[in-house]
């Protein structure tokens, strides 16, 4: 064999390996794909399901006015009603940033505030979601935006329900 003969079949095989890798990149794109439409379709849902439940939420608000103004007394969160599981210190830093906004806080301004990676912030925000405490959670433009429920706010400031301890209170 002489060295044009080897050439020639070295670039057969560098193309047929090429060829192997390309098929394997395009499968894996298309599987890229694939759970990318199932991702958006999903997240189109929560959206929906999630205003869903902002509608059925002022729904309850507006029950709550006519039930106050037949009773004549104003209905809100009681401790003794309230079960919000123990944070963590970290979630707590979290929950002290949504309660001190007078407005609803974007999860990068959250990340932000706190120093802390943006999955992350997300994570605990549904960690507090799951531990009971009411945040209330609104999308502007496709993008969440949470608060602490106003009625519990104005309860945390009187009994301390989520136990907050002094030395959580800077943003390290």
């Amino acid at each position: 064999m002489n060295f044009s003969d080897d050439n020639k079949r070295l670039r057969e095989e560098l193309k047929a390996a090429f060829s192997a890798v390309r098929e394997e990149f395009e499968e894996h794109l298309d599987t890229i794909n694939e759970n990318t439409n199932e991702i958006q379709a999903n997240y189109e849902y929560l959206c929906e399901v999630d205003n869903k439940i902002n509608k059925l939420n002022e729904k309850i608000e507006e029950i709550q006015l006519i039930l106050n103004k037949l009773t004549g007394q104003k209905l809100e969160f009681q401790a003794s009603q309230m079960h919000i599981e123990a944070l963590t210190s970290e979630e707590q830093k979290i929950f002290l940033a949504i309660y001190t906004e007078d407005r609803p806080v974007s999860y990068m301004e959250l990340a932000k505030q706190v120093g802390k990676p943006l999955t992350l912030v997300r994570s605990y925000v549904t960690n507090l979601i799951e531990k009971g405490v009411p945040i209330n959670k609104s999308y502007v433009k496709g993008r969440p935006y949470v608060m602490i429920d106003a009625d519990f706010k104005r309860l945390q400031a009187k009994k301390n329900i989520v136990g907050l301890g002094q030395k959580t209170l800077s943003f390290d």
